[in-house]
């Protein structure tokens, strides 16, 4: 075997180590989309599939995305998203429980705690939380919406 061929087998291998490695290091992976509700208007393609069931949740029609936040974090680590209107999303994943990702969740304003919670999650599963006083803001409402998964 040439000496070229040993070293390409070597970065294979090694290269294949680190990927392990990389994907051991993000024991859950949290997304965070905040999506503005509005009562007539065009929504995003990419929200389409999940119209009809904003639409049962919350009544409007028109759907666009404001912010998409993704990362993959070990568990009992605080991870903050920064949201439209100052606000601060903290999530603290615990653990994986029965399928379901177990975490604390936190919505901040400042030094007021908007909401201050633990929730479960289905694994890969989805949660929708709407902000604004009774979730209203002068034009729709603006939804949270929360996955979590372990890879």
């Amino acid at each position: 075997m040439s000496t070229s061929r040993i070293v390409a087998a070597a970065v294979v291998v090694l290269g294949c180590a680190f990927t392990v490695d990389v994907a051991m290091a993000e024991d859950v992976v949290l997304q965070v989309v905040t999506v503005k509700a509005r009562k007539y208007g065009e929504s995003d393609p990419e929200l389409q599939g999940l119209r009809p069931r904003l639409r049962r949740l919350v009544g409007y029609r028109s759907y666009r995305m404001v912010n998409d936040q993704r990362r993959g974090c070990a568990w009992e680590v605080p991870q903050q998203f920064q949201l439209p209107g100052g606000r601060v999303l903290v999530l603290r994943p615990e653990r994986l429980a029965d399928q379901r990702v177990v975490m604390q969740v936190r919505l901040l304003q400042g030094d007021e705690h908007l909401v201050d919670t633990d929730v479960q999650l289905r694994n890969r599963g989805t949660m929708f939380l709407a902000m604004g006083r009774n979730g209203q803001t002068n034009n729709g409402v603006l939804l949270i919406m929360l996955k979590a998964g372990v890879p």
